[in-house]
């Protein structure tokens, strides 16, 4: 594989996923992630950052 671990497979997955607009629950379902997993949206986050971000325009 090249150096690519398995680990690093499945970040690439969810942050080029994320990153075409696809669902959370369907790439934590194909990324085998439980679907609310909190590091796989942690990969996602590093992405699209604050988008929904809750205190926009709060202020």
């Amino acid at each position: 594989m090249g150096g690519a671990s398995r680990q690093s497979l499945r970040i690439g997955l969810a942050f080029v996923a994320r990153r075409k607009g696809r669902d959370g629950i369907a790439i934590a379902d194909q990324g085998g992630w439980a679907r609310h997993s909190r590091s796989m949206l942690g990969y996602m986050q590093r992405d699209d950052g604050w988008v929904d971000n809750a205190s926009a325009g709060l202020a």
